[in-house]
């Protein structure tokens, strides 16, 4: 791999992550001090991001989008995923940050790869494998620290913050399953920008946003714009160039950059507070995806 190139990737990887953490933060802050929820967050940032993208996308890769428009069948799968996977990815997410805090509801979506070996397996009829085992107590035993500090008798999380949690990782595998077969005819800003596009849409008509809209200062205007701009084009812009020049296993674990980024500007600006035991679950769960991402490395040197 040109060494070039690879650097690019790692940078563009960990840019995503910090585009991510910055977009957890800013959204922890307006739901802390506006009456913005999190429906309506969802609906304005995915559908502004998904415009912006889809400009994009048109301008440097119209190719990709017609050839999606001409074959009903994909383009109606990126919307499916664009719906029940981004969307209600995004919802759930954003509602484990106005629950709890944005860098548990950050850490808990890292159950993706865990419930997406879970997924596999059913789907090949196969037991997991040693390190598939291995990934999935790190997770379990990772909730069980962060929801009850390691006392069965007491549940440090909310329920509502711990179901939201878990489910935007569950809709979150959904988004990657889905559009999984996509991402061989497809490019990724061509994919992502459909997902983004139908699943804003969706949300709009069901939030109805302009009904409710928020009273916001300056500040919060500017949170909300950074949030979209940093946390939805831009990170998945630099996502898309991080797995076309590094691949989606080292990307994925570049912009696992968004979890010190969060955890440090939310304890710093938001007060947000956490516990020894909290940072122990925290790298539990994480670890999965150092452990899946050496079982998806190990395969392909099978395979060459």
């Amino acid at each position: 791999m040109d060494k070039k190139k690879r650097m690019l990737g790692i940078t563009c990887g960990i840019m995503t992550g910090v585009g991510w953490g910055l977009s957890g933060v800013f959204s922890q802050y307006l739901f802390s001090n506006t009456t913005m929820q999190p429906g309506w967050f969802v609906a304005i940032r995915m559908l502004l991001s998904g415009i912006g993208l889809l400009i994009y996308t048109w301008i440097v890769d119209a190719g990709s989008l017609r050839k999606m428009l001409h074959h009903k069948k994909d383009f109606i799968q990126c919307i499916l995923a664009g719906v029940l996977g981004n969307m209600l990815f995004q919802l759930f997410c954003y509602s484990a940050v106005k629950e709890a805090n944005a860098p548990t509801a950050i850490v808990l979506q890292y159950l993706c790869p865990v419930m997406v070996i879970i997924y596999a397996s059913i789907r090949k009829k196969k037991l997991p494998k040693k390190l598939e085992v291995l990934s999935i107590l790190f997770a379990v035993t990772g909730i069980f620290l962060i929801s009850t500090h390691g006392d069965i008798h007491q549940l440090v999380l909310t329920p509502k913050a711990l179901f939201f949690g878990v489910g935007c990782a569950f809709f979150m595998t959904l988004g990657t399953v889905i559009p999984e077969r996509l991402y061989k005819d497809y490019s990724v800003q061509s994919i992502t920008s459909v997902m983004l596009l139908s699943g804003g849409i969706v949300a709009v008509l069901f939030v109805q946003p302009w009904k409710n809209i928020p009273a916001m200062q300056t500040m919060d205007v500017l949170s909300l714009a950074l949030a979209i701009l940093f946390g939805s084009v831009l990170a998945y812009l630099t996502y898309a160039l991080a797995i076309k020049h590094i691949g989606s296993s080292k990307a994925s674990l570049c912009a696992c950059a968004e979890i010190p980024i969060a955890t440090v500007l939310s304890i710093l600006f938001l007060g947000s507070t956490f516990e020894k035991i909290d940072f122990a679950g925290f790298v539990l769960i994480v670890s999965t995806i150092f452990l899946t991402s050496v079982k998806q490395e190990s395969e392909v040197c099978a395979n060459e």
